[in-house]
């Protein structure tokens, strides 16, 4: 192959990839949800097993709100922490962490190229705060909690997003103008999310 073959095929690869970005942005924007002057948008919940310490566990097939550092728990107990993900169909960039439903893990990305995007999915909200993400409330995982020991497990929820118009202007001072959203995320570094029931109507 040539060097022109291979600069071309890199050049239509990257085109491509633009394509799908703008693809899925647009196809974002077009399943926000207006709720009460509000914006959301679906989003996936997964909870996951760690090792690390966490406020979340299961004991006796339980689901249960504390704190155990699963390294020192007594070797009789079957505790197991847990933390759970928001995830989106959002851009994968470098930097980012998130969720295989493949291989059932979780993953910083470190090169765009080395995506799969048909089973990864960006997290942009999780209880592990090792992850450096914005948090989920304590009036959510409570509703979790209680959901999920009685058999009725959340695996979709509606997170609210800011939106707002942005304005460019180039060289030539022509304007642009396109509409534009970001994860909201109070004080508290929290996101505001809804049962999908509270969001239908």
């Amino acid at each position: 192959m040539s060097l022109k073959q291979v600069i071309c095929d890199d050049i239509n690869y990257k085109y491509k990839e633009i394509i799908n970005i703008n693809l899925k942005h647009k196809e974002r924007m077009s399943s926000l949800k207006e709720i009460n002057g509000r914006y959301y948008s679906p989003a996936n919940v997964v909870m996951l097993p760690t090792e690390k310490a966490s406020h979340l566990y299961i004991l006796n097939k339980e689901l249960k709100f504390g704190f155990y550092n699963q390294k020192s728990k007594p070797e009789w107990t079957d505790l197991i922490n847990q933390h759970l993900y928001i995830t989106s169909d959002e851009e994968i960039k470098e930097g980012d962490w998130y969720y295989n439903n493949h291989y059932n893990s979780v993953a910083l990305c470190t090169s765009i190229h080395a995506l799969n995007r048909n089973n990864q999915f960006k997290i942009i909200a999780t209880t592990d705060t090792s992850l450096e993400l914005p948090q989920l409330s304590q009036s959510f995982i409570k509703t979790y909690i209680e959901a999920y020991n009685n058999g009725k497990v959340i695996d979709k929820v509606m997170v609210e997003y800011t939106k707002f118009e942005n304005i460019r202007w180039s060289d030539e001072w022509q304007k642009f103008t396109n509409n534009e959203e970001i994860l909201k995320v109070d004080r508290n570094n929290e996101i505001t999310i809804k049962p999908i029931k509270d969001s239908l109507g």
